[in-house]
């Protein structure tokens, strides 16, 4: 169970395990599952309530919005609300729309919820979503301008996701969202985002590749090259290969592009850290961020990224009045190397 929920699986294990026959789990576990079953179910079906009032506000107000998983991604993808963990909505709209969105949504009862404080805001204005929260069911709502920071990607990737979109029904409601190719591609990204630390991002797109099979690859792989996350897709890929039984999906992804020998030892590295036991400390993962990067233009634009520009945890632990904004780009590559090397420390006492 303490697995499960760690890796955003609970849901899925909890199907599988109603089928199992009755004696061989005890009762009080399956009281918790039934438990998880009902509130997953109770869960998805208010979030798709709340996601579909959203984006009819924004089409009432002749704004195009595109949702992202959560509801979007567990209706399309698994055909179940309640199969798929999430607590939040996202929703992408274009640039020019950004402030009338934000306007519909605290017509709908949302506000803006601060997750840097103003000093950082200031400093960085280049984020790709800001975070808002229902006053009153305290659902929280985040408002996309781009589907992932700029490190993550290229700018001429941004287009293409409005360009290959698909409709599906939601709760009554006609939604666009992403097309299967790029689905695949965006779900490759997310997982590198996080260093596929959690097997339900791997499970998402296990589904995704199996329910649109057969999955345009020389598409994926072009859109991938163009935003500079070939590296992205070859390691999901492998992960799904070498943990998921997905070496038919590989074989036909891999066709026309072998996977080079440093995605392979990235994924060997990611299945192995998966793979520890919860209480073993995971290794610093900045090496591995680089090396997912296809360019070295790519790998610069995120290590200043991380080196320098100040983050939340930068923010708050200075606190600095306005006109001393700038000691935060010096305050940073200090903490994190204090930082890193406490790290060592406690990894040296464990070994």
């Amino acid at each position: 169970m303490e697995l499960s929920e760690r890796h955003a699986l609970l849901q899925l294990v909890t199907r599988q395990l109603s089928r199992v026959r009755t004696g061989c789990i005890p009762a009080d576990v399956v009281s918790r599952l039934s438990e998880v079953a009902r509130l997953g179910a109770v869960r998805g079906l208010q979030l798709t309530g709340q996601l579909v009032s959203i984006v009819q506000e924004l089409d009432r107000r002749g704004i195009d919005a595109m949702p992202v998983k959560g509801p979007t991604l567990a209706a399309l993808v698994y055909g179940d609300l309640s199969l798929r963990l999430y607590e939040d909505l996202d929703i992408l709209v274009h640039r020019a729309d950004l402030d009338s969105a934000r306007i519909a949504l605290v017509a709908l009862g949302y506000r803006e919820a601060k997750t840097f404080n103003d000093a950082r805001d200031d400093l960085i204005p280049e984020t790709h979503h800001q975070a808002f929260v229902h006053v009153e069911s305290g659902t929280p709502v985040e408002l996309h301008w781009s589907l992932t920071h700029r490190t993550l990607m290229r700018e001429s990737l941004e287009q293409q996701w409005w360009e290959r979109r698909r409709e599906l029904s939601l709760g009554g409601a006609n939604i666009r969202t992403l097309g299967s190719e790029s689905l695949v591609l965006y779900l490759c990204m997310h997982g590198a985002k996080h260093s596929w630390a959690r097997i339900g991002w791997l499970a998402d797109l296990n589904q995704t590749l199996r329910k649109f099979a057969p999955i345009d690859w020389d598409c994926v792989w072009r859109m991938a090259r163009d935003g500079g996350a070939s590296r992205m897709v070859a390691v999901g890929l492998l992960l799904i290969e070498g943990m998921l039984d997905g070496k038919d999906v590989a074989s036909s992804a891999f066709a026309s592009r072998k996977a080079d020998r440093g995605s392979r030892e990235i994924a060997n590295g990611i299945r192995n850290r998966l793979m520890m036991s919860p209480d073993v400390l995971p290794s610093v993962d900045f090496t591995m961020q680089l090396r997912l990067r296809d360019g070295w233009r790519d790998r610069a634009r995120y290590a200043m990224h991380i080196l320098s520009e100040p983050w939340p945890a930068d923010v708050s632990a200075l606190r600095l009045p306005p006109g001393l904004r700038g000691a935060y780009y010096i305050f940073r590559p200090i903490r994190l190397a204090s930082k890193y090397l406490v790290h060592r420390g406690v990894l040296s006492r464990a070994a």
